[in-house]
């Protein structure tokens, strides 16, 4: 009997120590489980906190750097990616802004493959608007502007009156006029939110945007400085008015 509860002792002691072995061992594994999740949860959460702040900040980087480029370092002579912003617009330094991304490099070229205006863009334009240039050379004197255009599309054709004059110091030195088929106002094939405008002969262009927000054209002048080529002298702001203007 004595040998029996002697066995009993021992067999309870053996169990007892692989119980708490059994317990320690399941016990750490759990722990190095939690301890791994935890871990993984840490990162996963690190990471995205990351991503939420650098994002944002690349994308305005990158947006500084696409306006602060000049239009040849941007390898880019499309317009048409950025004129669809001009409904957009509604502050003078957006319009300074936008005026930098739709400026194209070879005017020429696009005179060449230009046509003529269609209905939406000749309600557009009817009516009276004027405005300057504003050239690059702060030391030149501004232009005064004057557009004025009454017309209708008739067989796919722009049709009507049309006026533009531009003066110095209050006195005009270049009038175009026109009655009939509308000559000298076309749209850019390569953009058709692009207006150009004919001024001074053939000696300059205005390339213009409507801007639905301000009801007015905002654009670039080119000059032709010798033949089948034009640069950029400066911009242009024309506003509607309401004032009567006869032709």
């Amino acid at each position: 009997m004595a040998k029996m509860g002697m066995f009993i002792v021992v067999a309870f002691a053996f169990g007892y120590y692989f119980g708490q072995m059994s317990l320690e061992t399941s016990t750490g594994y759990v722990s190095k489980f939690k301890t791994s999740v935890i871990q993984e949860c840490r990162e996963e959460v690190k990471a995205r906190v990351v991503e939420s702040q650098t994002v944002p900040g690349e994308i305005k980087d990158q947006k500084d750097e696409l306006g602060s480029q000049k239009p040849e370092d941007r390898n880019d002579s499309d317009p048409k990616k950025y004129s669809h912003r001009a409904s957009e617009i509604a502050f003078e330094s957006d319009k300074k802004e936008f005026l930098k991304q739709i400026e194209v490099k070879n005017l020429f070229e696009e005179l060449k493959t230009a046509k003529v205006i269609g209905e939406d863009q000749l309600k557009i334009l009817n009516g009276y608007f004027t405005g300057q240039v504003e050239f690059d050379a702060t030391d030149r004197p501004s232009w005064d502007v004057e557009l004025r255009m009454s017309g209708q599309v008739l067989n796919e054709e722009p049709r009507g009156d049309k006026v533009v004059s531009l003066s110095r110091n209050g006195k005009v030195f270049a009038r175009t006029t026109g009655k009939g088929r509308i000559k000298g106002v076309l749209s850019m094939s390569s953009d058709p939110n692009s207006i150009l405008v004919e001024v001074n002969g053939d000696e300059g262009y205005i390339q213009m945007y409507y801007l639905p927000r301000l009801d007015e054209f905002s654009g670039i002048y080119y000059h032709k400085v010798s033949i089948g080529e034009f640069e950029r002298e400066g911009i242009v702001s024309l506003k509607r008015s309401y004032s009567s203007a006869s032709f």
